[in-house]
């Protein structure tokens, strides 16, 4: 009987050197799959939130509301809203629910800003709320959604901009 001792250790650190290529390649794989699964969701989450602040602040019946009856613009609820947003502003964010909740329970906000320009020469801004995020080389993703109505005092077309990130 001979004895194969350099052959078998050679068979078996070229099967090991497979199998770790294997598993380094898979989670490899599925760790860049579940970084882009997760910015999709991320995504998705901020364009409905967008949304649902634009409609909360558009519908009459809405705590925020700034318009009278769709698609009027009331400037007096426009300039309230814009006292009222420029004035407490965390409060703002709260109740229109735009905070994320970290794993271990945190709460961070999410920042808004909201514009309202009536479309007259000169423009005319009725609502500047918020801000647009400082840094424009390492910002984050920014959300974006416009609203059109008619000003309830001159009849001209009102512009709304709402801006999450």
């Amino acid at each position: 009987m001979e004895k194969k001792k350099g052959q078998t250790v050679f068979e078996f650190i070229l099967a090991a050197i497979v199998l770790f290529s294997i598993i380094i390649y898979t989670l490899t794989f599925v760790g860049g799959e579940v970084s882009l699964f997760s910015d999709n969701f991320d995504s998705d989450r901020m364009e409905s939130k967008i949304i649902q602040v634009s409609e909360s602040i558009i519908n009459p019946h809405s705590k925020y509301s700034i318009v009278y009856e769709w698609p009027v613009f009331d400037r007096n609820k426009m300039i309230i809203f814009n006292n009222n947003c420029n004035g407490d502003y965390v409060s703002l964010l709260n109740g229109l629910g735009l905070y994320k909740t970290d794993p271990l329970g945190g709460q961070h906000n999410i920042h808004l800003m909201v514009r309202a320009d009536v479309l007259t020469q000169p423009i005319t801004t009725v609502i500047e709320c918020g801000r647009r995020p400082d840094d424009l080389v390492e910002r984050p993703r920014v959300f974006e959604i416009k609203r059109i109505g008619i000003d309830s005092q001159t009849g001209y077309p009102v512009e709304l901009k709402i801006w999450l990130w």
